[in-house]
């Protein structure tokens, strides 16, 4: 529910605490395969308040925003992870995970890189 409270400056609306929502992925990132050299694109929507924290993994280490690990969020809950100039070492699982203080959720998937030739 929500509350008006009347302040000299207004009102004021106040959400009540209970409305806290465990973290859901609702657009799931799709397994890729891509060429070495390409850039690896995965997406993500996730619901949940309040607003989850999400976090993407590479074969279970957390990636960090860099020169070829681009990490957007915008305002349609959309979550995309964009690594650049992939490798044959980028062959891994990737992980997404939303957290907030109602709870948490994840998936996993795999990116392949397949070789020039």
């Amino acid at each position: 529910w929500v509350a008006l409270c009347q302040r000299p400056s207004g009102f004021t609306m106040v959400r009540d605490v209970s409305e806290k929502a465990k973290p859901e992925i609702v657009l799931l990132p799709e397994p890729a395969v891509v060429l070495e050299g390409d850039t690896a694109r995965f997406r993500c929507r996730v619901t949940g308040y309040p607003v989850p924290k999400v976090n993407w993994y590479l074969n279970k280490q957390l990636i960090r925003k860099s020169k070829r690990f681009r990490l957007r969020y915008d305002e349609d809950k959309v979550c995309e992870l964009v690594i650049k100039e992939v490798s044959a070492a980028d062959s891994a699982s990737i992980m997404v995970k939303a957290v907030n203080i109602a709870g948490e959720t994840s998936t996993e998937d795999e990116i392949r890189i397949a070789a020039l030739r």
